[in-house]
């Protein structure tokens, strides 16, 4: 039976399914104390022989590293000498299409952006009135309530302190 059989599928399973049969593993290897479930299920022994494990560095239980390093060699050898060459690819008949060369790219303009510097509030007030197409606003009330405001005095460099 290999290993992908003896697997659930721990999707279309309950939580309290997941735990009885992590349980009953955990009872297989000895554990008698703890459970939450009955711990019953029958789970089928997996043969150790039967399981493939090619992962780098791996040695089984109880193997010398050494002796089980010099069986790998051999049985990596033995498959060697049985795998054929494989023949080279052929070769096109045509000749491959050629290419030009990439044209030199004209450098883009630099771009600039241009702020507008406005010499109080009330002038930029009043050109973003322009800008949405009120020209005729009168903001003459407001300057009384706008006060000046020095912003490196009042907001610490450090939003957090």
């Amino acid at each position: 039976m290999s290993p992908a059989d003896n697997t659930p599928n721990f999707d279309a399973m309950t939580p309290e399914e997941i735990m009885a049969w992590m349980e009953s593993l955990a009872k297989r290897q000895g554990a008698n104390e703890g459970f939450i479930t009955s711990a019953d299920l029958e789970i089928a022994e997996i043969d150790p022989s039967s399981v493939q494990i090619d992962e780098p560095g791996y040695v089984p239980y109880g193997k010398d590293p050494q002796k089980w390093a010099e069986e790998e060699a051999a049985r990596k050898a033995a498959a060697a000498s049985r795998a054929k060459p494989a023949a080279p690819p052929a070769q096109p008949s045509r000749p491959a299409v050629e290419v030009p060369p990439p044209q030199p790219e004209t450098p883009l303009p630099a771009y600039r952006e241009e702020v507008p510097v406005a010499p109080s509030a009330m002038s930029w007030l009043e050109s973003l009135a322009v800008d949405s197409g009120l020209p005729n606003l009168d903001l003459s009330g407001l300057g009384a309530e706008i006060t000046p405001v020095t912003p490196a005095a009042q907001v610490p460099a450090n939003p957090i302190d």
